[in-house]
C-alpha cells in the first residue's frame, strides 16, 4: 500500500508540474473560493449602492435573483417586487433632499458549490436637507444580516436576506468612520 501511494503522489505532482498547475490542497480551494466569491460580491454591492446614488433603477435591481427574499428582524418576508419598489424610493426619495453613503463589511463568507453565504455588517449614512439649508441632519442605520448568494453562470446574484439586528443613530453632526 506505501509503494501504491508513493507511486501515485510522485506521479500527480510530475503531472501537475508538466501542466504547470500547482497541486492545491481542498482547504487552500475552499479559501481560494470564498475570496474570489467575497470580492466578487463586493463588487455587486458597490455597483448596487452606486446605481442608486446616479438613480440606476435597472442596474441597481440587476443583482437580484428573480426569487429573491428578504426575511425582516420581526421574522416578516418580502420578495423581489417589495424590494424593487423601495430601491425605487430611494432613489425617488434621493433626488429630492437626501444623500446616501453606503459600506458593506463582509464579516464571514462561506462557498459550497455555487452557493455562497455571508455574513453582513452595512452602514446606511443618510444626510437630509429636507426642512432647509440651515437644518441638517444625519440618520445612520447598522444592519447585520445573514445573506446568500447564486452563482449563475460568471454572475453572483442575490438570492436572500436575513436581518439579524438593526441599529440606528440620529445626529446633527456627521458620524465618524462610515
Amino acid at each position: 500500500m506505501k509503494l501504491f501511494y508513493r507511486v501515485a503522489t510522485t506521479a500527480s505532482l510530475a503531472l501537475s508540474s508538466l501542466l504547470h498547475v500547482p497541486a492545491i490542497d481542498a482547504s487552500t480551494a475552499h479559501v481560494s473560493a470564498s475570496t474570489s466569491a467575497q470580492q466578487a460580491i463586493k463588487q455587486a454591492y458597490d455597483h448596487i449602492y452606486t446605481a442608486i446614488k446616479r438613480h440606476d433603477f435597472k442596474t441597481a435591481t440587476s443583482f437580484y435573483a428573480p426569487d429573491y427574499k428578504q426575511i425582516d428582524i420581526k421574522g416578516r418576508s418580502e420578495n423581489l417586487d417589495t424590494k424593487k419598489k423601495f430601491i425605487n424610493q430611494l432613489i425617488t426619495t434621493k433626488a429630492k433632499n437626501v444623500k446616501y453613503k453606503f459600506n458593506s463589511i463582509i464579516e464571514g463568507c462561506n462557498v459550497k458549490g455555487n452557493v455562497a453565504t455571508l455574513r453582513m455588517r452595512v452602514v446606511d449614512s443618510q444626510t437630509d436637507h429636507a426642512t432647509s439649508q440651515t437644518s441638517l441632519f444625519y440618520e445612520t442605520y447598522i444592519v447585520e444580516s445573514k445573506e446568500k448568494w447564486m452563482l449563475n453562470g460568471t454572475r453572483w446574484l442575490w438570492q436572500s436576506s436575513t436581518i439579524l439586528s438593526v441599529r440606528t443613530t440620529w445626529s446633527v453632526t456627521p458620524i465618524a468612520n462610515l
